[in-house]
């Protein structure tokens, strides 16, 4: 069986964790990793942390999709977003002022957030 992987059946919820937690690692390295400093990654990491599983949770009991989507997907169109609104502070010309870091990333990542996993609920 070359160029397969096998594991051991796992319950949904299980690979529900292991997908965020992987997507969580990856937007914190390769996103933050060339833009923000420890504690811009650290903040983006406890919002992905807080928000992003209450936030699946909340969209699967209480709303209609109008796209049916998968758990792991949306982490994924998140880190997407922020990645392409971190275009601008990828360019070496745009200074941000240390102060307005935070304030960036908490915007850009809630932004995100209503888009990514709040996009596909229905009005």
């Amino acid at each position: 069986m070359h160029g397969y992987m096998y594991g051991a059946p796992v319950h949904q919820e299980q690979v529900h964790q292991v997908g965020c937690v992987s997507c969580k690692n990856c937007m914190r390295t390769c996103v933050c990793g060339c833009v923000c400093a420890q504690e811009a990654r650290d903040r983006l990491d406890a919002l992905f942390t807080w928000l992003v599983d209450p936030c699946l949770a909340f969209i699967r009991k209480n709303c209609k999709e109008t796209v049916p989507t998968s758990d792991i997907n949306l982490p994924v169109s998140l880190m997407s977003i922020v990645w392409s609104l971190y275009d601008e502070f990828r360019d070496a010309k745009a200074a941000v002022p240390a102060k307005d870091v935070l304030k960036i990333v908490e915007g850009t990542f809630l932004f995100a957030l209503i888009w990514s996993i709040g996009g596909s609920v229905g009005a």
